[in-house]
């Protein structure tokens, strides 16, 4: 069973924007929430891309922003996942 609750609720992640001139996958990083599938784009006021230093939508009383280490964060591209 997925665990949703409090912070497990919102799941960073990358989402593909397109190949570079380089050939390289352009991403950009988001939260997706797992109860409803929406992907959240973090902006600031002045629209500016926030990735995950941002909250992925005002968040109801008693949730909680996931917390991303600098570790996760220098490391996300060095992840295995399972196809």
């Amino acid at each position: 069973m997925l665990e949703t609750y409090g912070h497990k609720r919102f799941w960073p992640m990358k989402e593909f924007q397109r190949r570079g001139a380089d050939g390289e996958n352009e991403t950009k990083e988001v939260y997706r929430d797992m109860t409803t599938g929406e992907v959240h784009h973090p902006i600031d006021k002045d629209g500016n891309d926030l990735g995950w230093n941002g909250s992925p939508t005002p968040l109801p009383s008693g949730e909680k922003l996931p917390v991303m280490s600098r570790s996760f964060r220098d490391h996300y591209d060095d992840i295995r996942w399972h196809k």
